[in-house]
């Protein structure tokens, strides 16, 4: 059976979809599931109006062709001229065999900025001239060639030949497992690259896209990668804001430490990997937004200030007495795995009940407080748990200055670090206490009012 009599020319599509009253529904509405485990319609009545506007062309700005049998592209002058709003075409899982099918495409479309062609059977170029394709492209900034079974190799000819300007890049689910180095030329005004389920494993491949100066986002999900290796010194991915390393293979610390070698990254996905099977996702948020010093969304999680120093104040005091093995062996690998450990230890200072030998006598589990009113500056002196909680403190407070419980209350605390240098910070968490906070004696606790 000749399975060309099944497709159809590109207008035909057009035309069947958006302008055939069949593919209007003759009775629109919503249906619902009932108990009985049937389905009940809600029609409505639609006007003549909005008929009008489902067919009215000149007012997309996108069009959706998937699954259309397109095998053939043929002009009709007058459609197109109704289509020249058009911005976003998707033309995927067709039949079209050519790029010079999807050049004569483009050309049809006179506002085009982003075309989708994955699933075709689109041939590799031949040896034949594509330079007149050129011009044709030159219109789009976003191109999307899933599933189309090329390797790095065929991707680059492409975009060499054929749209060598192109700003955004998708090519998931190809058959890339090699990366190659790039010419200083090519891809150069990219600033967005999507990779996932490319099984590209080994992250010296990704190194090879680092020269790409304008590349602010790159995803690179599922692509079993293992580990991740970038040296500062060479200055890779100088302006990459965004990375996508979900589901992946990565299973050591030391990878995410080598993130913060961005020196631009402000946006991670990271979950789903090995590294995080066994560990509280709390503990895992904390660690890597220590480690990586920039970030500012983190599994698509804003990092508020409060977040980074919760964050950053658990994970000094987890690490605490491991640092302090690793520095009385001479062991490097701590500060490797941890690149910003010292810089948030010399901020918020020694966790001094976590120094070993500083052995507490009972009554040093009271720590000496003073309680400052920010109103009139009058202060008292308190001893208190290390094991008060936030919220237990300012009931206390509240009972010591004789402050109404209705008043809304902020604590402060004012200590120095271990450069005598002053620092304050909001004890804004109710639930912990003075020791995750790292409270130390003689500390000041300044109360303010809303």
């Amino acid at each position: 059976m000749d399975q060309s009599s099944d497709r159809v020319s590109l207008t035909k599509a057009i035309t069947s979809k958006y302008l055939d009253d069949d593919t209007l529904d003759e009775e629109p509405g919503i249906s619902f599931p009932t108990l009985g485990g049937g389905k009940r319609n809600l029609l409505y009545e639609r006007s003549e109006k909005l008929n009008r506007e489902l067919r009215a062309l000149d007012k997309r700005i996108e069009i959706d062709l998937k699954f259309c049998s397109i095998g053939t592209v043929d002009i009709d002058t007058d459609l197109f001229d109704k289509l020249k709003n058009v911005q976003v075409l998707d033309v995927s899982f067709n039949h079209l065999s050519s790029w010079s099918q999807i050049a004569t495409i483009v050309d049809c479309f006179q506002s085009l900025k982003h075309i989708i062609v994955t699933g075709n059977p689109l041939k590799t170029l031949d040896n034949d001239k594509h330079s007149d394709f050129i011009s044709s492209f030159r219109k789009l900034n976003t191109i999307t060639l899933g599933k189309l079974n090329y390797n790095w190799e065929q991707i680059i000819e492409c975009s060499q030949r054929l749209w060598p300007h192109i700003e955004q890049l998708d090519v998931f689910s190809n058959s890339i497992n090699e990366i190659a180095t790039l010419s200083t030329t090519t891809l150069e005004n990219l600033t967005s690259l999507t990779l996932d389920h490319n099984k590209i494993t080994h992250w010296r491949y990704i190194n090879k896209l680092g020269h790409l100066k304008k590349l602010t986002t790159l995803k690179l999900v599922n692509c079993d990668i293992e580990s991740v290796v970038i040296n500062r010194d060479e200055n890779l991915f100088p302006n990459l804001i965004h990375l996508d390393l979900k589901s992946n293979r990565i299973q050591l610390w030391k990878d995410i430490a080598n993130l913060n070698n961005l020196p631009s990254l402000e946006e991670l996905i990271i979950r789903d990997n090995p590294l995080f099977e066994e560990i509280n996702f709390d503990y895992a948020f904390n660690f890597v937004l220590s480690i990586i010093g920039n970030l500012k969304i983190l599994n698509r999680a804003k990092i508020t200030n409060n977040l980074r120093k919760d964050g950053e104040i658990h994970y000094l005091r987890f690490y605490y007495l491991k640092y302090l093995r690793s520095i009385e062996n001479g062991d490097r690998t701590f500060l490797e795995d941890n690149p910003r450990y010292l810089h948030i230890l010399e901020e918020y200072g020694t966790p001094v009940d976590l120094v070993p030998g500083n052995k507490m006598k009972p009554q040093s589990k009271l720590i000496g407080l003073t309680i400052r009113n920010s109103l009139d500056d009058s202060t008292i002196s308190k001893k208190v748990p290390r094991t008060t909680t936030i919220s237990a403190l300012k009931k206390l407070v509240n009972k010591l200055l004789s402050i109404d419980d209705s008043t809304e209350i902020f604590l402060w605390l004012k200590s120095r670090n271990d450069n005598n240098q002053e620092i304050e910070y909001h004890l804004d968490k109710e639930e912990h206490n003075l020791d995750f906070y790292s409270v130390k004696e003689n500390d000041i606790i300044v109360v303010k009012f809303n």
